[in-house]
């Protein structure tokens, strides 16, 4: 039987895959593509290294890593990524869902994107960035906020970004959100099972595809807030100024150690600091101890509303 060629969107590329992602939304053929995604072996050398026990290999223009003894994702020149599925008994949703991240995040690093780790929501044509630290409540603020008929979804998880004369712009990722069990579970009021996806990958997470109220088209950024926990007795906002949001920024990238490994050249900094300076960042301290989330989604929703 023959193969079919699939066509997705996805962070601004139009990829061209013979792999079904039912994570993402087809789009009808096209001549011009972005970038290959293919089942196969990558490079001798790749092979080697992979053999004498490597788990990666991070440079300009050629990276790859591997999944333990499972798969191997190589990407070159930001447009032909290769998956060598080392164990033929991989979970398939894993195997998905390690491709939409890792490959496409080396294929966007290649391409010179900005890659910050949070939620990307929109509202009224602006999109605004939720990150900051692990267990801090980044998606249960997105999710939260989603229940806003105002707010649309952009992406979850990975927030790409590009910067030009015009402005600074994110690239919606796929219409896919994941979730924790018990953000699941309390927002799951209709036991409806179907809707969610188990991923094993991401220590219990669920996925949730999307079937409305989320962009498909890049929008400029206003807005970034980076939450963290800690021993106040409230909400605390403090807008980053100056050399600062640099800084904020850095600390939030989606995998920002491949940077380091790459190097940051004067131009991967120059880039770095006009995408700092191109939007507003507030640092959000909310306490330990309590559960603010209504109050930090009215905050959050109030202040995107007046920019």
């Amino acid at each position: 039987m023959k193969k079919t060629k699939n066509y997705y969107s996805v962070y601004g590329l139009v990829i061209e895959t013979f792999i079904e992602f039912p994570e993402l939304y087809p789009i009808s053929a096209t001549d011009k593509t972005d970038a290959v995604i293919s089942l196969g072996m990558p490079p001798e050398w790749v092979i080697k290294e992979y053999k004498s026990g490597k788990y990666s290999n991070i440079q300009n223009n050629i990276m790859w890593f591997r999944l333990n003894d499972e798969m191997l994702v190589y990407a070159e020149n930001g447009n032909n990524v290769i998956v060598w599925q080392i164990d033929d008994n991989i979970n398939p949703i894993r195997l998905r869902s390690y491709i939409l991240t890792g490959a496409l995040t080396l294929i966007m690093l290649q391409r010179d994107y900005v890659l910050v780790h949070g939620s990307g929501l929109v509202h009224n044509n602006k999109a605004f960035i939720i990150s900051g630290t692990s267990g801090s409540g980044k998606s249960t603020t997105a999710l939260n906020l989603l229940d806003k008929s105002e707010i649309l979804f952009a992406t979850d998880d990975i927030c790409a970004i590009k910067t030009t004369d015009s402005g600074c712009y994110l690239y919606p990722g796929p219409p896919f959100q994941k979730i924790c069990p018990d953000v699941k579970n309390k927002n799951n009021t209709d036991n409806n099972d179907d809707n969610y996806i188990l991923l094993e990958e991401s220590g219990g997470k669920y996925g949730r595809r999307l079937s409305e109220g989320y962009v498909t088209a890049p929008v400029r950024i206003s807005d970034m807030f980076i939450l963290d926990k800690t021993d106040c007795t409230d909400i605390q906002l403090t807008e980053v100024t100056g050399i600062n949001k640099l800084h904020a920024l850095t600390h939030n990238l989606f995998r920002g150690e491949l940077l380091h490994v790459v190097g940051i050249t004067p131009e991967r900094m120059q880039k770095l600091i006009k995408t700092a300076d191109s939007f507003s960042i507030r640092e959000v301290n909310r306490p330990k101890q309590k559960d603010t989330t209504t109050q930090l989604v009215d905050i959050i929703f109030s202040i995107i509303k007046t920019t």
